[in-house]
């Protein structure tokens, strides 16, 4: 199997892995704000954590790691959207929740493009071929993206 995966297939599902925390650490807040009398974690958690070797379709690399993509981007935002719907105070509360979280993530660097490249290494934004990000401009003082 290790043979048909790449590095980056095992960096992809890392940020996937991430998102899946966050997504955690924000249910699990709005379980402790009792935002809801539904069980949080079964409808936008996954339960599922098992190594990427144990989990992909090797004949659908490709297709695999898209569908979990959509899968916990859509989950994410499903939350986020059922959370501040008649109560758009929430999303400022969310919004800490998540800063907090990623406070915790120790991203440090000495130039502005290395605080971005540890970002990136962590946030999902779809697959690498879709090219969401587009560096306008870098100095080690700053980093612009589109």
């Amino acid at each position: 199997m290790s043979a048909f995966l790449g590095p980056i297939h095992f960096w992809l599902y890392k940020k996937i892995q991430f998102q899946e925390a966050l997504i955690d650490e924000l249910v699990a807040y709005a379980r402790v704000h009792d935002w809801s009398a539904e069980d949080l974690a079964d409808k936008y958690c996954t339960k599922d954590r098992r190594e990427l070797e144990e989990v992909i379709d090797e004949a659908n690399i490709h297709g695999w790691l898209q569908a979990r993509i959509h899968d916990a981007e859509g989950r994410y935002a499903a939350f986020v959207n059922a959370m501040v719907e008649g109560h758009a105070e929430r999303l400022e509360e969310l919004k800490q929740a998540a800063y907090d979280f990623g406070k915790n993530q120790g991203v440090s660097g000495e130039t502005a493009p290395a605080v971005y490249h540890q970002l990136d290494d962590l946030l999902l934004d779809g697959m690498p071929c879709d090219m969401v990000n587009q560096v306008v401009d870098s100095t080690d003082e700053r980093f612009v993206w589109q």
